[in-house]
């Protein structure tokens, strides 16, 4: 624990010194714990990977974290066909500014509708998957979980939107440190949520029994679970409460209220509630065509983030050391 330092009685400063001293002596701390949390920020000029220099699952970022991006190919063309992925990633206002882009055949992928999930990560990839960044938030067990707990996004859309979905993704574990699923797979769930969702998806989703509907505070979703494993459960905004048409989320800037949509799969017995959330995961399932996105804005609430203030990093709560230099000011 730091101590303040004893002085003369004859050299106490006045109530406002010392006042200003003290929340200057906040501010230090602050600063000085967010450097011991934060990378340094990243020189200026354009990063790009791609999957003819980086290979099918190159990504940028992932060491230090807690963005990163990943161009995960993980069903390509087997005909021979062409295909490209690339990320051009802007380090000066990162991920604000990434680009993602794609190139792939004209029809859908036999196997499985899908030839990449090219996508930016926060914190953990897919439940344990290395790599694990130096920098990661803080893993959030459901039951804890807060009720403003959401997602941000803006993007700028390039595409056919019936090529390709939205999706966000997560994967809850048992553990608060998952491992490589591939030795020791402690994942319970896949759950996404769909911001659009293509029509060859829609047609198949919706075939699915067992539905559920959810609708709060004029905020709509069909809800259903494909049986994969583990289970996958797929959220899609809909105009009406107990629709089946969905809300296009690719236009303008969204907020996804997961704290209350996880909160009541965890009621629905679909979520443990002693299971935890270590990271998430915002991309494109592509399943054809050619297309791009720019990220224009991506933030997690409540999320433990390097954010640049000038020469000063703030942590956790974005507002922190704004509301800390307006009573210095």
């Amino acid at each position: 624990m730091l101590e303040t330092p004893s002085h003369s009685p004859a050299r106490v400063c006045p109530k406002p010194l010392i006042r200003r001293a003290n929340l200057s002596f906040l501010l230090m701390l602050i600063i000085a714990s967010a450097h011991a949390q934060c990378p340094p920020p990243s020189p200026p000029g354009e990063i790009t990977i791609d999957n003819v220099h980086n290979g099918d699952f190159g990504y940028y970022n992932g060491s230090v974290g807690p963005y990163w991006n990943y161009l995960n190919v993980w069903d390509p063309p087997i005909n021979g066909s062409s295909y490209s992925t690339t990320i051009r990633n802007c380090p000066s206002t990162y991920p604000k500014g990434t680009v993602i882009s794609w190139s792939f055949p004209d029809y859908l992928n036999g196997t499985s509708n899908v030839y990449g999930y090219p996508d930016m990560v926060f914190g953990i990839l897919g439940g344990g998957y290395p790599p694990t960044p130096a920098n990661i938030p803080t893993p959030i067990q459901l039951d804890s979980l807060p009720s403003d707990f959401s997602l941000t996004y803006n993007i700028t859309l390039n595409a056919n939107c019936d090529y390709q979905d939205v999706l966000i993704d997560t994967w809850p574990t048992t553990v608060p440190n998952p491992r490589n699923p591939s030795t020791n797979d402690t994942r319970t769930n896949e759950i996404g949520f769909m911001a659009h969702v293509p029509s060859y998806t829609l047609r198949y989703l919706l075939s699915l029994p067992n539905h559920i509907d959810y609708s709060v505070d004029g905020f709509n979703a069909y809800i259903v679970t494909v049986p994969y494993r583990p289970p996958f459960t797929v959220m899609i905004p809909v105009t009406t409460r107990g629709g089946t048409t969905p809300v296009d989320m690719t236009s303008g800037t969204y907020t996804i209220p997961f704290g209350a949509l996880l909160s009541f799969l965890t009621t629905q017995g679909i979520l443990n509630p002693k299971n935890y959330i270590t990271g998430y995961q915002f991309g494109f399932e592509i399943g054809r065509g050619t297309g791009s996105v720019t990220i224009n804005k991506l933030q997690v609430a409540l999320e433990i983030v390097c954010v640049n203030i000038g020469a000063i990093y703030s942590f956790h709560r974005h507002d922190l050391v704004d509301r800390i230099l307006n009573i210095l000011m």
